[in-house]
């Protein structure tokens, strides 16, 4: 389990924490942010995420290296583009994919077999700004052997329609919200997969999932415009 994996990480030397974020990023290339991106209603909520934004932008502004940041958490779509670069290029005073990188690698873990998941995921889904912060990604997770997509979003469009819904472990939902993010594609076509994959999801009592892919089906419908359906998928 996790407890047993952290031990041995921290006896061999891979693993050391701290509480002092300016010390964690001058030592490390990359920061990943895996913070709750919700209240305890379930609503969207990212004043954590957006006080990290600023924490983190103030502790790099010094640091003369390339430092790639990556959101972990699941967010909707457009938050990272409206929400998350602005804070950081604030932060910082400094372009993102210029002067430090920025990527998006969602993690969808059930629970009960979290651990199972991050080491056999289906596919691992990377949307970047540089090139710098894709090997970064790459080197991170060198040992996990799943495919690779790295948005380019025609590519990432042409898995979610031959899946259409019926793959596993949530790569439908890490495609529409990557293609969402960057306005790509037919937000209503890819709400009818993401229905098929709640009521998939139901039928097999997996209800966790079907609640999350039913969110998604209301984040398709505003992204089309959609109100009553939004309302309905909300329900």
């Amino acid at each position: 389990g996790q407890s047993r994996l952290v031990k041995e990480a921290v006896g061999a030397q891979r693993l050391h924490a701290t509480t002092d974020l300016v010390e964690a990023i001058a030592a490390s290339a990359l920061t990943s942010i895996c913070d709750g991106t919700t209240d305890r209603h379930g609503r969207p909520d990212l004043s954590l995420t957006l006080a990290l934004c600023e924490e983190i932008g103030h502790a790099l502004r010094d640091k003369p290296k390339f430092h790639a940041i990556v959101l972990r958490s699941a967010v909707r779509p457009g938050t990272v583009r409206d929400f998350i670069l602005p804070a950081l290029e604030r932060a910082l005073g400094k372009r993102a994919g210029e002067d430090f990188g920025l990527g998006i690698y969602p993690q969808f873990l059930r629970r009960g077999s979290a651990v199972e998941d991050y080491l056999n995921p289906p596919a691992m889904i990377l949307g970047v700004t540089d090139d710098e912060t894709l090997a970064r990604l790459r080197e991170m997770d060198i040992a996990l052997e799943a495919p690779e997509l790295a948005v380019e979003l025609d590519e990432a469009e042409a898995m979610l329609h031959r899946h259409r819904g019926t793959d596993p472990l949530y790569l439908t939902m890490r495609l529409i919200r990557l293609l969402l993010e960057f306005k790509h594609g037919d937000a209503k076509q890819f709400s009818e997969y993401a229905m098929l994959a709640a009521t998939t999801a139901e039928a097999a009592q997996d209800f966790w999932r079907a609640k999350d892919y039913y969110q998604l089906v209301a984040e398709c419908k505003r992204a089309a415009d959609d109100t009553d359906g939004e309302a309905e998928a909300l329900r």
